[in-house]
């Protein structure tokens, strides 16, 4: 496995241990376990609410987490495939784009022979929904559902190893 593809993974398992610690923090409040010292259970213990409500408030802190975890994660994802993209020995991007920054829909365009069209499609709305995220959502969300990180993973493995930039599986 090369340090693209290990960098690349890493970011997925990030995302893995980050919702499973989530989940595992939501079930000790859905179950009425102690928290005491937790972060979450702290973001609300300054307001004037009551223990129960406390424990209400932190676990839909906890549930709007996800979303955020999920969005971040496509961010990081999307980032890493424009670096391997722009930064891989086989990449004649760099080059072209003089060493400035360049759009990554622009720059997938040039792949799109090379990978199926579904992959294509499918990095292209990954692209679009980590814009629309990483630019603070000011414009009309995406006319697709939020993207999943395990399948926007294998989806831009996929990318990459069609297009020939190295295994990522």
């Amino acid at each position: 496995m090369n340090e693209d593809s290990i960098r690349f993974k890493e970011v997925l398992l990030t995302y893995h241990v980050l919702n499973d610690s989530r989940q595992i923090l939501l079930i000790f409040l859905k179950n009425k376990y102690s928290l005491k010292g937790i972060a979450y259970q702290k973001a609300v213990v300054l307001s004037d609410i009551n223990k129960e409500e406390k424990t209400e408030e932190a676990k839909k802190l906890l549930e709007n987490a996800e979303t955020e975890l999920i969005d971040q994660t496509i961010v990081s994802l999307v980032s890493e495939f424009e670096n391997i993209i722009f930064n891989h020995p086989k990449s004649l991007l760099r080059e072209e784009s003089g060493g400035r920054p360049r759009g990554i829909e622009k720059a997938i365009l040039h792949f799109e022979s090379a990978v199926p069209e579904k992959i294509f499609e499918h990095t292209s709305r990954l692209c679009e929904y980590r814009n629309w995220v990483a630019h603070g959502k000011r414009w009309e969300k995406p006319n697709f559902p939020q993207p999943n990180p395990p399948t926007a993973y294998q989806v831009l493995c996929d990318f990459l190893t069609k297009a020939e930039f190295g295994s990522f599986n």
